[in-house]
């Protein structure tokens, strides 16, 4: 019996030693920079300097261990050998390896390690894609190379020091959360005309970005993309599309969110023959803009400037354009209060009723229409803040300048008890703009 329960003891304590040692090994490796004893001892990878470069599209034997038709090679870790790699101050990538291109680098990264001591990365012209460097959070400047067609999401992200980039003539997009939270960017340069999209908080919380000329060719914009940034001048294309409210990522937060140093708003096309038949300003999109002064709205058919648009932006001026306006629901320039002068054109269907709340200052109100039901409640069931008399909310020291009697009695009747003039629609357009 004795033996047996010694055997028991002995069996178990064994059992304990060995998932001890099984722990330690897991644990030995450490960081993110420590040995990869793997890749010496695999013929398909080849080090560099410290770099690991895998082969792609390739042949191996497993029998010889030999590679043959290598198409092409990724980097697959900065760090693959050197155990000391805090200390290293930078990373050449060779451009090829046996005349084999060197394509793409999509190293392997611990998120949690960052790198404070590389400041230089040389890339070559074959680099074709780059899927991340953030972890290099010392890095000052990053040359990147003609050849670069793309990057991936958050490929510059967290780049505390990164104060410039220039982007190649090949990039055709800027991913989900590429230079998010580089606090110190102040320039980026577009080499070429063909960025098409950016993406979802692509510089959420640059707040040393406070010039960037944007190509005409950007035609989407991704909800947060210039959030809480430093931009003081945004010129949009007439074909640029601003987020809609849900995308599908979960980024709830618009896309020139509280942008305080924000001072000029300008939508490109307002000639006749570029008018669009539809663009939609989203809800919220310039909310809290507290230093915007101007914006220059886009000439469109059907002009739908969203709930909240502009809500907050009290340095708010002027805005051009405003009888494009279709539609404007509830708070769509609510505490606006620097706001002087508004108009409202022909095309006004709806107006709802807090689309003006709060705008204090307001002096001059001109509503080139004639429609009598702009100031009713005609669609109820649907959406209560989407109508109703905005009328309400206007300062009683503001003018009302109408078409006609018809829209006197109109704005009498719905209880305005401020100045109501009547003026030819020539004057309307021409008479009353320079003096308020």
């Amino acid at each position: 019996m004795k033996k047996k329960l010694l055997f028991c003891l002995t069996l178990v304590l064994l059992l304990c030693a060995l998932c001890f040692c099984a722990s330690a090994a897991v644990h030995s490796g450490g960081s993110h920079y420590d040995e990869r004893p793997g890749y010496p001892n695999d013929p398909r990878v080849k080090l560099v300097d410290g770099v690991a470069y895998e082969p792609r599209g390739y042949s191996y034997n497993y029998e010889t261990n030999e590679v043959t038709d290598v198409k092409e090679y990724w980097v697959i870790d900065f760090f693959a050998t050197n155990k000391l790699a805090k200390s290293a101050t930078e990373i050449n990538i060779v451009p090829e390896i046996d005349g084999v291109p060197v394509t793409q680098i999509v190293a392997r990264y611990n998120p949690n390690t960052r790198n404070e001591t590389v400041t230089k990365i040389t890339i070559p012209d074959s680099v074709t894609h780059i899927e991340h460097l953030f972890l290099f959070s010392a890095l000052e400047t990053v040359k990147l190379p003609e050849s670069l067609v793309s990057f991936g999401d958050r490929c510059f992200a967290r780049m505390e020091n990164l104060r410039e980039i220039a982007l190649p003539k090949g990039v055709t997009a800027i991913s989900r959360n590429c230079f998010k939270g580089c606090k110190n960017l102040e320039t980026v340069t577009f080499l070429g005309r063909n960025v098409q999209s950016i993406g979802a908080n692509a510089f959420y919380g640059c707040k040393n970005l406070t010039n960037i000329e944007l190509p005409y060719s950007v035609g989407n914009i991704g909800n947060g993309a210039f959030a809480k940034s430093g931009i003081s001048y945004v010129q949009l294309s007439s074909n640029c599309i601003l987020p809609s409210e849900n995308n599908g990522y979960g980024d709830s937060v618009p896309a020139f969110y509280a942008c305080k140093n924000l001072l000029e708003v300008y939508f490109e096309g307002d000639w006749y023959y570029s008018i669009r038949s539809t663009v939609y300003i989203p809800h919220d999109t310039f909310k809290n803009c507290t230093a915007l002064k101007k914006v220059t709205l886009p000439v469109a058919r059907h002009l739908t400037v969203g709930e909240h648009a502009f809500l907050n932006c009290k340095a708010l001026e002027t805005v051009v354009n405003s009888e494009y306006i279709e539609f404007a629901p509830a708070g769509a320039f609510q505490n606006c209060t620097s706001l002087k002068k508004i108009t409202i054109g022909n095309w006004a269907d709806r107006i709802g009723r807090d689309t003006f709340k709060g705008c204090t200052g307001l002096k001059k109100l001109i509503l080139k229409t004639d429609n009598v039901l702009l100031f009713d409640a005609r669609y109820p069931r649907y959406d209560r803040n989407w109508t109703g008399n905005f009328l309400r909310y206007i300062p009683k020291s503001c003018r009302v300048y109408v078409p006609n009697d018809t829209m006197q009695q109109a704005v009498v009747s719905h209880g305005f008890t401020g100045k109501v003039i009547v003026k030819e629609m020539r004057d309307l357009a021409t008479g009353i703009h320079d003096r308020v």
